[in-house]
């Protein structure tokens, strides 16, 4: 059967597509994500992480995979999940409105050397900038994993801050390449903490 006429075929060949194409654009930068958030947590700081959208499930597992581990059993490591409290969303939203979700969460909870790390893979989301902005003004740096058709945070970022933009138009394969990524950067930093496997 020709690999084009099963949709199976297809769908598989297509995220194998978007992984390569993933770890040629972004390998430099991954690296770069896991040498900020070590040196962080080295110096005692904090991880703080959101996301937008299907982001905010992502956010959600790789928050636990720091907290709790990958693959070696290792003290928990100091994250803090943000934006996942329906009641502080909702309230901060009517008071400050959307754009105000997490830069006002990341200004209340964020300290001088913490990182933040910022994830979505949907168009239009505002709220970035403002969190990116407010991270910068408690002295934080930021990592933000985009994907080709969201909003571009090149502008809200400093220069040691760290952008992985998943280089895939297929939101479907965006989301499956910011998994992967997400789980590199928690079992890369892993090993860079505590050793390998």
């Amino acid at each position: 059967m020709d690999q084009l006429d099963d949709p199976l075929q297809s769908l598989f060949a297509a995220h194998v597509d978007a992984v390569y194409r993933t770890l040629d654009a972004l390998y430099t930068e991954v690296q770069r994500a896991v040498d900020l958030l070590a040196d962080s947590l080295l110096c005692g700081h904090r991880v703080l992480v959101c996301g937008v959208g299907a982001g905010t499930t992502l956010a959600q597992a790789f928050a636990a995979a720091l907290l709790n581990r990958t693959r070696i059993d290792r003290p928990g490591l100091p994250v803090i999940l943000i934006g996942a409290e329906s009641a502080a969303i909702g309230a901060i939203a009517e008071s400050y409105g959307v754009d105000g979700v997490f830069s006002r969460q990341v200004r209340a909870l964020g300290q001088p050397g913490d990182v933040l790390v910022l994830i979505q893979n949907a168009r239009n989301t505002v709220v970035l900038g403002p969190a990116a902005l407010a991270a910068h003004a408690r002295e934080m740096r930021v990592v933000v994993l985009s994907a080709e058709d969201g909003e571009r945070a090149t502008g809200a970022l400093a220069s040691e801050d760290v952008e992985l933009r998943v280089p895939v138009q297929d939101p479907l394969r965006a989301g499956e390449c910011q998994q992967l990524l997400l789980d590199a950067l928690a079992e890369l930093l892993e090993i860079r903490l505590f050793g390998p496997v």
